[in-house]
């Protein structure tokens, strides 16, 4: 009997360590049970008659295992097991002689211990229960914070469907949705939409709801307070709008939580139940609202990145992308363009007198123009097409998937016919012009640099032209382009390599035929492309800022030589030289000349000052002022190209002058136009009733000269007396003159 005892205390043990083995607990939990009743029945079987009654001692067993576990099955076949037990030993009652007060005490024992580990058993169910929920809703919340680790703007519309989704699915939900206002906070607009299952999407149906449509929730969400409506049937009067409006959806219930960023809300979350009611407790509707506070927080960073991506591409006055991402984006229609041999279109536009409009309506009603302007380009071009504020008054268009030139031609044409109509800014109507040019890839570039340039000069050919018109690129444009910047560089050391000479052109006395004076016309001797004419490099030097010295250069120089013949014993003879706009416009250019006329020892009579009629017209009073302060010194005024520009009377009546020059265009007219002959007449007539000589330029035949003789001109100068000579010729030329008294 030991042996047999030993032996069966030896196979449970081995039973229970086998039970120990395995790690699923629910699984080792349920064998461990069952390894009990088989033990009790066993035990109850082969022992009863020492251990029978002793059997109702399992019932404490029953309360340890009850207050760890909550598997309601097996506690009951445990339960079962005991009952059956202790009603077969009452029943039996063989080898013990216990009343039946015993029993029942045990009974009521067991019934009371029972009730009590139900009660245990009922609230770890409970505390396992919401374990579990708040270790579901971390978890939730850990994978939305994980998923929006990585959001961008790309990718917004998926991350925001994912948490849709998850949501949805994690609070029993057969809708999830998120409303964001716009800016004005009139419209809320139907951003995102998870649908589950069989359930029909609304996206597409709403869109966009004015916030009137339900003004009491919006008023809750607004200051920040949720909306739940667990049966839409039994919505309050007052809320008849939003119970109409959501009933025609098939919604039965409703939760919406605000998506709120430092006190204003931006929108709104929510979920909606269509097939059955669904309440939603409050741990549902506080994890909603982290949720939403984790929302509110991306959609302010993606705001804050858009805005700093809208600031670094985009112009803040006209909302058009700007010259970097215009850039970056024609680089990639050149690499597209090489792949497919499609032609790219470059269009730059500029408007015509902007300046103007700046400085008389002032700077806002510039911006306002700008804004304008690009409102009616951008209405005019393919949405495939960029537009870009390039910089100041200029706009480029970038035209991708050309077939043929004639393409780019039409839009233009289209676009600078849209400006036929009026602007219309603060109640005034403007009419406004542009110009524009137009480069094509790969003819006029293959890199976006070369385009932009070469677009950039054709529209400056059309501003030269008259402004208001396009002008195609082409290779005598990038000709002349090529031209000029080389010109540009070699001026910039002209003047220290001694490349700059002074020719002088003999003016004539018509009455005696005489040498009177001589023009100094500066020459560019240029190293490789010979000798350079004023009327080429002038502009340029204009435009670098050479041209004050340059123009000193002259000064000086023409003084010099003109004190040098003196000097000679040569007739007394005036010098002609020519002032630019810029020099004139110097407020040094008195204290110049005079500084010259110092230290070249010239008798300041022998020097006459040309200035335009161009010169003449602009700034009135201050050209007047100059113009006494030069007659001070001693010097004479002349007016060059007399009657191409607006000739004022008495402007002409105000000014110190000496001489007008007629211009040479009309004198080559003479005898062929009957106007230019009336209006060189008029202008010799002019000049003698104001006391002033008159010189005509450009002349070059006997006709033209008899003509003037017989006009009572009193000088000329051109090509039929003496061409533009160097000082040396000039020189011989006077000695030989002298030579001849």
């Amino acid at each position: 009997m030991a042996l047999r005892n030993s032996l069966i205390v030896l196979f449970l043990a081995c039973c229970f360590m086998a039970v120990n083995l395995v790690t699923k607990m629910k699984l080792n939990y349920r064998i461990t049970i069952v390894t009990f009743v088989l033990l009790m029945i066993l035990l109850n079987v082969e022992y009863y008659k020492y251990i029978g009654p002793a059997m109702w001692t399992a019932t404490f067993i029953y309360v340890m295992l009850a207050m760890n576990q909550t598997d309601k099955k097996m506690l009951a076949v445990f339960s079962a097991t005991i009952c059956g037990l202790g009603i077969f030993t009452w029943i039996r009652n063989e080898h013990f002689t216990l009343s039946t007060t015993y029993y029942v005490a045990q009974f009521v024992l067991f019934a009371m211990l029972f009730f009590i580990s139900s009660l245990v058993f009922n609230m770890q169910a409970k505390k396992n229960t919401r374990i579990r929920e708040q270790i579901k809703q971390l978890t939730l919340i850990s994978e939305v914070s994980k998923n929006f680790l990585l959001i961008n703007s790309q990718n917004l519309n998926d991350k925001v469907t994912t948490l849709l989704e998850q949501i949805a699915k994690h609070f029993g939900a057969d809708r999830s949705y998120l409303f964001l206002l716009t800016e004005d906070t009139k419209t809320i607009r139907y951003a995102n939409e998870w649908c589950n299952g069989c359930i029909s999407p609304t996206i597409d149906i709403v869109r966009e709801i004015p916030i009137s449509a339900f003004p009491l929730w919006m008023n809750q969400l607004c200051n920040g307070k949720e909306v739940h409506i667990p049966d839409i049937e039994k919505l309050a009067a007052e809320a008849e709008p939003e119970k109409e409006l959501l009933i025609k959806q098939g919604i039965k219930s409703l939760l919406s939580m605000p998506v709120i960023w430092n006190g204003k809300t931006y929108g709104f979350l929510g979920l909606v139940a269509v097939k059955n009611l669904r309440h939603w407790n409050d741990d549902n509707r506080k994890i909603l609202g982290v949720l939403a506070n984790t929302l509110s927080d991306t959609l302010l960073k993606i705001a804050a990145e858009n805005e700093i991506h809208r600031m670094a591409y985009y112009d803040d006055l006209t909302g058009l992308p700007n010259r970097r991402l215009l850039m970056s984006k024609l680089k990639e229609e050149i690499l597209m363009a090489q792949k497919s041999n499609k032609l790219i279109g470059i269009v730059i536009f500029d408007i015509d007198s902007f300046k103007d409009i700046n400085d008389v309506k002032g700077h806002d009603s510039g911006d306002e123009l700008l804004k304008q302007v690009a409102r009616r380009l951008s209405e005019n071009i393919k949405k495939c097409d960029m537009l870009s504020r390039f910089g100041g008054d200029e706009f480029l268009l970038l035209i991708t998937n050309i077939n043929q030139p004639n393409d780019i031609i039409t839009s233009a044409e289209q676009i600078m016919k849209s400006f036929e109509q009026p602007l219309v800014i603060k109640g005034q109507e403007f009419f406004v012009t542009i110009s524009a040019g137009i480069a094509l890839y790969p003819n006029d570039g293959e890199e976006p640099y070369t385009l932009i340039k070469n677009a950039d000069l054709a529209m400056y050919s059309s501003k030269r032209q008259g402004k208001n018109q396009y002008t195609l690129c082409s290779p005598a444009l990038k000709e002349d382009l090529l031209l000029k910047t080389k010109l540009k560089n070699g001026l910039y050391r002209a003047q220290q390599k001694g490349e700059l000479q002074l020719y002088y052109q003999p003016q004539i006395c018509i009455s005696t035929k005489k040498i009177i004076g001589v023009e100094a016309l500066l020459r560019w001797n240029h190293p490789q492309m010979g000798m350079v004419m004023p009327g080429l490099f002038i502009p340029l030097a204009e435009q670098t800022g050479l041209i004050n010295s340059i123009g000193e250069w002259v000064l000086r120089t023409a003084c010099s030589q003109c004190a040098a013949w003196n000097k000679l014993g040569m007739p007394a003879m005036r010098m002609a030289v020519n002032l630019s706009l810029m020099q004139f416009q110097n407020p040094e250019l008195v204290d110049t000349i005079q500084k010259i006329l110092r230290e070249t020892e010239l008798d300041p009579r022998h020097l006459e000052l040309e200035i335009t009629e161009s010169i003449a017209s602009k700034n009135t009073e201050n050209t007047v002022r100059v113009l006494n302060e030069l007659k001070r010194l001693g010097t004479t005024v002349s007016i060059d190209d007399f009657g191409v520009e607006y000739s004022s009377l008495n402007r002409l009546k105000r000014m110190p002058i000496d001489r007008i020059k007629i211009d040479m265009q009309f004198i080559h007219s003479i005898s062929q136009s009957d106007k230019d002959d009336a209006i060189v007449k008029i202008i010799v007539a002019l000049g003698k009733s104001l006391g002033l000589n008159v010189i005509a330029e450009g002349v070059e035949t006997q006709m033209q000269l008899d003509f003037l003789t017989s006009h009572l001109c009193d000088e000329v100068q051109g090509f039929y007396f003496y061409k533009p000579m160097p000082a040396h010729e000039v020189e011989k030329i006077l000695f030989d003159q002298q030579a001849m008294k």
